[in-house]
């Protein structure tokens, strides 16, 4: 590569193909962290995973998906609360946003609103829909797992799906 192919630092300064400025921090490597891609990776699966068993032990345990709450489900609420921090607290590293603590209170008590919300704060205008289809694609996967779960068990999927 010769001089005149080298690109020059104040290159990063310029206007994308599209018109708007790069959101690049001077020193700040805008590559992926492999070890935090894979841990959300691994949070989904966990989500996924963790549904499928809930499914499971309450139909084999509880009386199916369709009873009332039991103590597996709170288990299992719990358990899904804490990997889905982890993920949350995984893609505020990455993208850079930090949560206050109200509201991470807001995700608890209110999940199908403010983790939309996050996802609109935390990204830039242009990528905040696909993550929010993303969550709503995941509650959907994670209630098919909850019945695919039960099914495994033996009791019918009733009205879940």
């Amino acid at each position: 590569m010769n001089d005149e192919q080298r690109p020059d630092d104040h290159e990063a300064d310029q206007p994308t193909a599209d018109g708007s400025q790069p959101a690049v921090t001077p020193g700040v490597s805008t590559a992926r962290d492999p070890a935090i891609v894979r841990g959300k990776s691994q949070a989904i699966a966990a989500i996924l995973g963790l549904s499928l068993i809930n499914g499971m032990l309450v139909t084999k345990f509880s009386g199916g998906l369709e009873g009332g709450s039991s103590p597996i489900d709170l288990l299992t609420a719990l358990a899904l609360f804490a990997v889905g921090f982890w993920w949350l607290h995984l893609d505020g590293r990455e993208s850079g946003y930090r949560r206050s603590p109200l509201f991470n209170i807001g995700i608890v008590l209110l999940a199908l609103i403010f983790v939309p919300l996050y996802f609109v704060q935390a990204r830039p205008a242009g990528k905040r829909w696909q993550p929010v289809l993303g969550f709503f694609g995941l509650i959907l996967a994670s209630s098919i797992a909850a019945a695919i779960g039960a099914m495994m068990a033996g009791g019918g999927a009733g009205p879940v799906l």
